[in-house]
């Protein structure tokens, strides 16, 4: 037996109700050619960071290759044969 209906009861709600929007009503000015955004734009004289992204090219070496690293050193001390 559960206790589903004694712990969850049934809400008496109101139905949602459409409601009229306002009717649209055009702007009287006419249109300058220039949005809100470009005419109230207030400049700030900042200079452009830097971009912080490594370079776009290879990370070279002018080091030679080692043949023997350090891991494989520590597996050569350790070989028993």
């Amino acid at each position: 037996m559960t206790s589903h209906k004694a712990d969850y009861q049934r809400w008496v709600v109101e139905p949602v109700r459409a409601t009229m929007k306002d009717k649209y009503e055009p702007i009287a000015e006419p249109f300058d050619g220039l949005a809100t955004y470009t005419s109230s734009y207030v400049r700030h004289n900042q200079p452009v960071r830097p971009s912080m992204k490594p370079d776009d090219g290879p990370a070279m070496s002018d080091a030679p290759l080692q043949v023997r690293t350090p891991r494989l050193r520590r597996l050569l001390n350790f070989a028993w044969w």
